[in-house]
């Protein structure tokens, strides 16, 4: 066989992201067909003169029926509807137009055009401040992004959309852009990133009951379990939508979930099934006449046919689908037909026959490569000629700038000439007559000149004092840039031995089931650090945060490090509260504190936990520094138990609970009143997500100079627990630098987030 296996790839490739492409356009976009005799029935009402506003309405109603089959004439109802209403203040109808014409543009490839109008939209709805039309348009120019493959804008739109519903509080335009994100990463193969954004937009939906987003992620899960070769989920998230589908009467999309079914199926190799569902899908769309999902749907069925060898049915469907796919101009759909034409020639021994159909195959699929690298190498041409030309115009501006200089140098030296010139002419007509006086009075002025060359000697002298210490400054400088740069590079060196002794990703990566680490330090290194240690049935997880930042910080963090091995490490004892007494005696013997030294700076806040695996319980102690416990609502047992504890706050929000077990307030060093450390204790469940941090994210000030704050902390973390905690830390990340914009960072920062991966319940 002379199939090659490249080829094989990119048909199969190609026909999924197909698929994909399809049913995204068709459910955000809800376009479906309407019987003529609806438009007839427009047609009348606006025939019989109806008042402004209604004019509009039906202007629109036409164009939207027109919309899926004949966009020019959706475009010109729209227009025609887009003008009246500017024209009366009819703003509702205004953005109803606005849509219309924007997706006529879209079915038509005509995206310019497209953004033209959206941009339109933009403008009105600020000045209006009519924020729900506005995010709904940064939403189409998201998804308009999506098929230019402008991937930048279409993210930058769909943010900008996000970012307004959620300051809003619109919980339906919410799941709307979720769902959206979802399509955006599933086009570009990110299926897992595109699976948070869809439950997400799912877990939304059911909340607030709205069943055409409930459709929609369901859908798009379909997709990215697919991508992720998951063929029996994306199978039943399909029959989710089918019954959701089927009560909105939503029947081109249904059809079309038929057709990504059968893709399923062909994956599978189901070939029965992948006929069944194919006929399905033609019955509605050889009503419509659509030449684009007709070709898909017969391509689909003489694929299904060759598989099963049924070689006279497979040449009949595989012959209507390069017909059609030749009307709809989908290149793709005709190279794979005459690929499995070729297939269906070498099955049978037609060998001539089956290399004639591969060369037909192949010629295609080397002309879409052509027209994308022609297209790329084009854009890059016209972006080097614009470059280029604007080099060109740059440097002559400034040559002409020089020219312009010289010329009106010479011009001012032509002015001096002439006026020295005639001021010499005066000179010598006044030397002619005072030359008796100028005699009398050459003695005085011999005088004066030496004056004037003693006193320019002088200045001479000065002049050259002056450059000598202006050379010594120089070297000065420049010594303190090298020595600014040896200091650099050895506090980076440094920051390269801190990050070596902090544990390794591989050893987290065993140890946790999730985990992130937000660590941003203020000076290159940090007087935040963070350890974990696995002893026997036990697991040490600690946050430590020193005095200082920079290098004395760093230095402080290293000594915190190696003081706790050395503590756990010599006794056996795995007590929280104990190892942080141990810890303090360590530090202060370090540091050489002594007893008189009540109240001294140098030392550390620390939150340290104890998991013992066997008990499933865990020990927190804490100087200075709190855990952060969260669990769901559903446990209220548990909720209530931990009412009852001591030195424990508890804080939720419609889902989850947060638990925070209080530390004492004292610091790991010489302290004016010292005491014994408290160590808690406490069951945990197997979905308990646990955070440990220092004070410098919650003590970070804005430019209001006001603190991000623990309470603020606390929301933000209750608010982000239907994330990931890899997914968690990019919204932890992007608060913080929300909240500080411009300014710059208080302190060290760092979060850890992580959920145990060992951990199992007893019975």
């Amino acid at each position: 066989m002379f199939f090659n296996l490249k080829y094989k790839i990119i048909f199969f490739f190609i026909v999924k992201t197909k698929i994909f492409i399809l049913i995204f356009l068709f459910l955000g976009l809800k376009m479906f067909g309407q019987e003529e005799s609806s438009r007839d029935s427009l047609l009348q009402v606006l025939n019989s003169k109806p008042n402004d506003t209604v004019k509009v309405n039906t202007l629109n109603n036409l164009a939207q029926e027109y919309l899926a089959f004949q966009p020019d004439k959706s475009i010109f109802f729209s227009r025609k509807a887009l003008f009246l209403s500017e024209k009366k203040h009819f703003y509702k109808g205004f953005f109803v137009s606005i849509n219309y014409i924007s997706r006529a543009y879209s079915n038509k490839n005509d995206f310019d055009s497209a953004l033209f109008y959206l941009n339109v939209g933009i403008l009105k709805a600020q000045k209006l401040k009519n924020f729900n039309e506005l995010i709904t348009i940064h939403k189409r120019i998201g998804i308009i992004g999506i098929f230019k493959n402008n991937y930048k804008l279409s993210i930058s739109n769909l943010q900008k959309a996000l970012d307004l519903a959620e300051k809003h509080k619109i919980k339906k335009q919410i799941c709307s852009i979720n769902n959206n994100f979802g399509v955006l990463f599933n086009e570009i193969n990110r299926f897992t990133t595109a699976k948070d954004y869809l439950n997400a937009a799912l877990a939304l939906s059911l909340k607030i009951n709205n069943q055409h987003e409930e459709a929609i992620a369901y859908a798009n899960l379909a997709i990215a379990e697919s991508g992720l070769k998951n063929y029996h989920s994306a199978l039943e998230y399909q029959k989710k939508f089918l019954g959701i589908a089927n009560d909105l009467k939503m029947f081109e999309q249904m059809a079309l979930s038929y057709i990504s079914i059968a893709e399923i199926y062909f994956s599978l190799k189901k070939y029965n099934r992948v006929l069944d569902n194919s006929f399905v899908a033609l019955q509605y769309f050889e009503k419509s006449k659509d030449f684009q999902h007709l070709s898909l749907i017969y391509r689909n069925i003489g694929m299904a046919y060759v598989a099963q060898k049924d070689f006279a049915e497979a040449l009949i469907y595989l012959n209507k689908a390069i017909k059609y796919s030749k009307k709809a101009q989908e290149p793709d759909v005709i190279a794979d037909s005459y690929l499995y034409l070729s297939k269906l020639d070498s099955a049978q021994g037609n060998y001539k026959s089956a290399l004639l159909h591969f060369q037909k195959y192949k010629t295609i699929i080397d002309s879409i490569y052509t027209i994308e690298k022609e297209k790329v190498i084009s854009e890059m041409l016209v972006k080097y000629q614009m470059e280029r030309k604007e080099k060109e115009n740059s440097r002559l501006k400034e040559n002409v700038a020089r020219n312009q200089e010289r010329i009106d140098r010479q011009h001012l030296i032509n002015i001096l000439l002439v006026l020295s010139s005639f001021l010499l002419l005066i000179v010598v007509l006044i030397g002619i007559s005072s030359f008796l006086r100028i005699k009398k009075f050459s003695k005085l002025l011999k005088i004066k000149n030496n004056l004037i060359i003693n006193k320019n000697a002088i200045l001479e002298e000065k002049n050259w004092q002056i450059d000598a210490q202006n050379t010594h400054l120089e070297t000065q400088n420049l010594e303190l840039v090298e020595q600014k740069k040896l200091i650099t590079a050895s506090i980076k060196y440094a920051l390269k031995i801190q990050m070596a002794v902090l544990p390794d990703k591989t050893i987290l990566e065993t140890l946790f089931n999730e985990y992130f680490i937000f660590f941003r330090p203020f000076q290159i290194v940090s007087g935040d650090f963070y350890w974990v240690k696995e002893v026997s049935n036990h697991l040490i997880i600690a946050v430590g945060d020193c005095t200082g930042h920079g290098v004395s910080g760093a230095f402080l963090s290293m000594l915190g490090i190696s003081s706790l091995q050395e503590v756990v490490n010599k006794h056996e004892s795995l007590n929280a509260a104990e190892i942080l007494e141990r810890l303090r005696i360590a530090i202060k013997k370090s540091l050489n504190q002594t007893p008189e030294d009540k109240q001294n700076d140098e030392g550390m806040d620390i939150g340290l936990c104890v998991l013992d695996k066997e008990k499933n319980e865990l020990q927190f102690a804490g100087a200075n520094r709190s855990l952060y416990l969260i669990f769901q609502n559903a446990d209220l047992q548990r909720q209530a138990d931990l009412k009852k504890c001591k030195d424990i706050v508890l804080t939720s929000n419609q889902t989850h609970t947060l638990l925070e077990i209080k530390p004492n307030k004292q610091p790991i060093g010489a302290f004016f009143k010292e005491s014994l450390f408290t160590n808690h204790t406490i069951k945990i469940s197997e979905t308990d997500r646990f955070y440990l941090f220092s004070d410098g994210i919650t003590d970070q000030l804005n430019k209001e100079e006001a603190k991000y704050s623990s309470k603020r902390f606390k929301t933000l973390l209750l608010n982000i627990q239907n994330y990931s905690l890899p997914l968690q830390k990019k919204y932890i990340k992007q608060a913080f630098d929300n909240w500080k914009e411009h300014l710059s960072q208080t302190d060290d920062v760092i979060v850890m987030g992580f959920k145990l991966k060992y951990f199992e319940l007893k019975t």
